[in-house]
């Protein structure tokens, strides 16, 4: 009775925890994460009118989960929070199978060990509290291994079938659930013959074992010595961008890859020739043994591709003869072959050599596990390891960090991370339950709850480096509401569609995911915009962010801004120095004058080139707000704190005017300043010249000129010189 009582006592504390970590996160809304949230919602919200991906909606991934989504809003209603609570239920589900995994395993200490580290892995409490794949692809990674599992256990076939199906499932969902079922394929192809079994746990035993390590330590000493020397010998450029010391350098450039491949063959070699391995002999009877299994790869081949079949022959392949390219081709040119794992090893050491570490709490779980076991070892001469998951968390990392050319952060390789935990903690039970065992394995919970409470406690106010925006939601209520008092009627297109979603603005189905259509499928965002013709266009934080990743990014969406701009009339805009700002722009004739807002500041464009800015000189943080009232005017708000401040911004084609009692501007500009033709860099004045190189003006007002800063107290008049020199 009392164990009885004591297992009910910790299923209510893991799923105390489970829920008191997540339901908080439910309700943030996050202009840098949210894009994928948005189109995934907007993707189901169409699905109910009537539109199908992949022929009305570009779509990049396979359709299980869509629908899924699609099916599940209509029951409970069209809703961001509605869309995340899909992701908690899943993730809730996944606890309750995780605990059966560990159970079916290791006992029941594993059991509710497992499916507590499930439920306190920052990673999972992400995927669990956002509109995204990743708690769907957790579920049917642990449906899997139970499954696996069985069919260890009891040798039934039809175990090992339900487990190729359960992943093959997940797989109609996202392609990241791809390399799992390809290890899952070979470990059970290899497992079933004894030749080929003994081969697989010959060379798991060989690359995953501490000795691993020295020789690992050994081959970066090596090679790192090797490319000092050919720095030194040849000094070219070619040299550097091939000569790197993969992992530690950053792989950024196509010979990156190279010296990548070549790092992985010279690791090899040395741990053939310090493990005195011999293997060319071997390779006939491997391949005897590879060609009797013909019979299993083909039947196990045929369940994977058959259950794949069922879901995206109907849902994909018959809406459209464009499926495959979509959501298979669109994605191949990510990432590279045999960079994943020097990627993700460089990613890791980077986060945690900055002055932001907390950006690596998704590795949090890994690091403390492998320490704990690392420690236990020394206390031990032996860890038992089980050794089929410890082949299957093998070939994970073969073929997600070294064949397949996958984007290796953890949301895309999270099912590798799964197989992991459940090896080490399988190993930290299965000995004796010491104190040091325990107390290791106590410390990690207690580390990972405290860490989920800096999370639930810091993520919303934007503390953390963790990208957040805390006052996103508020500034895209604002265009909400100035939408809706002014009745802007039309097809709208929302750079981020959550932006679309959230505000339940009409938009064309094709247009939704200007990532892939871009990026990509390559297409010209701009080109397409003509062709649709939305009335109006919404861009927030993500676009803005988005160009600063990478230059093939800024080529994607800085025509859109240069378009916008050119063709467009700025018709709201909210803005805090942080970087949150939504900006609504009216397709519609402008005049010379263009305006965005960026960081708390006003961008003004004149002719479409960008002249200069203009910044309220206020502490702290704040909120810009420009509203469009018609003929060329603006009324202005900065709210810092409770305080407001309010006034107008008027232009025509010669001139502009910026108003707002209280307030003094930062005037910046790539030019200089002129005072009655000569420079000026200090003193107060009512009256300057601004050279940029393409414009000058003239500023009118009272105005306080320090080291060439302008500073314009209350009222500022622009005025476009006739002539520029």
């Amino acid at each position: 009775m009392r164990n009885k009582h004591l297992k009910y006592l910790v299923f209510i504390l893991i799923w105390g925890a489970y829920f008191a970590i997540r339901f908080p996160l439910l309700k943030l809304q996050n202009a840098y994460l949210d894009y994928d949230e948005g189109t995934y919602l907007m993707f189901a919200r169409l699905i109910q009118e009537g539109f199908l991906p992949y022929r009305d909606i570009f779509a990049v991934h396979p359709p299980l989960y869509y629908y899924a989504l699609a099916g599940w809003t209509w029951v409970f209603g069209n809703s961001y929070v509605i869309g995340r609570l899909f992701s908690v239920v899943l993730g809730l589900l996944s606890i309750v199978v995780a605990y059966y995994v560990g159970k079916e395993l290791g006992g029941e200490k594993l059991g509710v060990a497992f499916a507590f580290l499930i439920a306190l892995d920052p990673m999972a409490v992400k995927l669990n509290t956002l509109v995204l794949h990743g708690s769907m692809i957790e579920l049917f990674t642990l449906l899997s291994l139970w499954s696996l599992i069985k069919y260890l256990k009891t040798a039934r076939t039809n175990y090992a079938y339900y487990s190729l199906i359960a992943a093959s499932i997940g797989s109609t969902a996202k392609f990241t659930i791809i390399p799992f079922l390809v290890a899952l394929y070979v470990l059970l192809l290899f497992i079933n013959s004894r030749e080929l079994r003994r081969y697989l746990f010959g060379i798991t035993n060989t690359i995953l074992t501490s000795r691993q390590g020295a020789v690992v330590l050994v081959a970066y000493l090596l090679w790192s010595s090797i490319v000092v020397t050919i720095g030194v010998l040849v000094p070219t450029s070619i040299v550097r961008i091939i000569a790197i010391v993969p992992g530690i350098h950053s792989i950024t450039k196509l010979g990156h890859v190279y010296s990548s491949v070549l790092f992985l063959f010279f690791w090899l070699g040395l741990t053939l020739y310090l493990f005195k391995l011999k293997y060319v002999h071997h390779i006939p009877p491997f391949l005897k043994a590879l060609i009797k299994s013909i019979k299993t790869a083909v039947i196990m081949a045929s369940i994977v591709i058959v259950f794949k079949a069922v879901i995206e022959v109907p849902l994909g392949l018959f809406v459209s003869s464009d499926y495959i390219r979509q959501t298979y081709l669109e994605q191949s040119g990510r990432g590279f072959p045999f960079v994943g794992i020097f990627w993700f090893m460089n990613k890791v050491l980077t986060t945690l050599q900055s002055d932001k570490p907390d950006n690596a709490i998704y590795v949090l779980p890994a690091m403390l596990l492998t320490a704990t076991l690392l420690i236990i070892r020394q206390f031990e001469s032996s860890i038992s390891f089980y050794k089929e998951i410890k082949a299957l968390l093998f070939l994970n990392i073969l073929f997600y960090l070294i064949i397949i050319p996958i984007i290796p952060n953890v949301r895309m390789i999270y099912s590798l991370f799964i197989v992991l935990y459940l090896l080490e903690l399988y190993s930290l039970l299965s000995g004796t339950l010491d104190r040091k065992r325990l107390g290791a394995l106590g410390l990690t919970f207690l580390i990972l709850l405290c860490a989920n409470g800096g999370v639930v406690l810091n993520y919303p106010t934007g503390k953390l480096a963790i990208s957040a925006t805390p006052h996103i939601k508020e500034i895209r209520d604002d265009l909400g509401e100035y939408i809706s008092s002014n009745n802007l009627n039309g097809t709208y297109l929302s750079i981020n569609p959550m932006d679309t979603y959230y505000l339940n603005l009409k938009s064309a189905p094709y247009l939704v995911d200007t990532f892939g259509l871009g990026y990509l499928r390559g297409e010209n965002i701009t080109a397409l915009i003509e062709t649709f013709s939305p009335r109006y266009i919404v861009i927030d934080t993500w676009m803005f962010e988005i160009m600063k990743r990478a230059k093939v990014l800024f080529n994607v969406y800085n025509p859109v801004l240069e378009y916008v701009i050119a063709n467009g009339t700025l018709l709201f805009a909210e803005s805090t120095p942080n970087g949150e700002c939504v900006e609504l722009f009216e397709l519609s004739p402008g005049t010379s004058w263009a305006l965005i807002l960026r960081r708390g500041t006003i961008e003004i464009y004149y002719n479409s080139t960008e002249v200069f800015s203009i910044s309220p000189n206020v502490r702290g943080s704040y909120f810009l707000q420009l509203k469009n009232l018609g003929h060329g005017k603006y009324s202005v708000t900065i709210k810092n704190g409770t305080a407001f401040s309010t006034g107008s911004l008027y232009f025509n084609q010669t001139s502009l005017t910026l108003n707002v009692p209280g307030i003094v501007w930062n005037i910046s500009f790539n030019g200089i300043t002129l005072k009655d033709g000569n420079p000026i860099t200090e003193g107060n004045v009512s009256s300057v010249g601004i050279c940029t190189p393409t414009k000058c003006f003239d500023i009118l007002g009272e105005l306080e000129i320090e080291k060439g800063t302008v500073l314009a107290h209350n009222e500022i008049e622009v005025r476009v010189q006739k002539s520029s020199s």
